[in-house]
């Protein structure tokens, strides 16, 4: 009976660890700092890809082009 109440004990301090240790990590992906960090990091090897780039370089020429029309329309 000693040895079941032992094993008990033992398993209920596991838990306890794991489950802390699960609630530092759910800590440490929502931490702001942290996520700001990781959508930087996201941004920065999105940006690294030729189609990323290209699509922006588009987007821009249309903006540009789009205010120059309007610009050139009201003189």
């Amino acid at each position: 009976m000693a040895q079941d109440f032992e094993a008990i004990e033992l398993n209920i301090a596991v838990a306890r660890d794991n489950l802390a240790a699960t609630l530092d990590e759910i800590a440490d992906r929502v931490n702001p700092t942290n996520v700001v960090e990781k959508g930087k990091v996201a941004a920065q090897d999105a940006l690294q890809k030729v189609e990323v780039q290209i699509a922006l370089g588009i987007a821009a020429a249309v903006i540009l082009g789009t205010l120059v029309i309007r610009l050139a329309r009201r003189k």
